[in-house]
């Protein structure tokens, strides 16, 4: 059943949702703040799915998982070609 948007709730974050948190999580790297807490207080103001998976990447990260890991172990959640290029990156 879809939610309030339109798109069902286990429905992969839009391209769109992801670049806005790329241009947050750039920003936190650039500013050298740790990633894992900023991450979850983003979660809080980030709206509907984004902010879950936001909370998730978070939690996953304060846990030790890389942020590589946790993309490719929730390909529900990510689109393929946003998987592929943050991959990219990393390597």
């Amino acid at each position: 059943m879809a939610g309030p948007s339109g798109k069902s709730p286990s429905a992969p974050v839009s391209l769109e949702e992801l670049i806005a948190l790329n241009d947050e999580i750039a920003a936190l790297v650039r500013a050298k703040v740790p990633l894992e807490g900023t991450l979850n207080q983003l979660g809080d103001d980030l709206p509907g799915r984004l902010g879950r998976i936001t909370h998730m990447l978070a939690l996953r990260m304060q846990r030790g998982e890389s942020l590589a890991d946790i993309l490719e172990k929730e390909p529900q959640h990510f689109p393929a070609v946003y998987r592929a290029v943050v991959l990219a990156g990393v390597r």
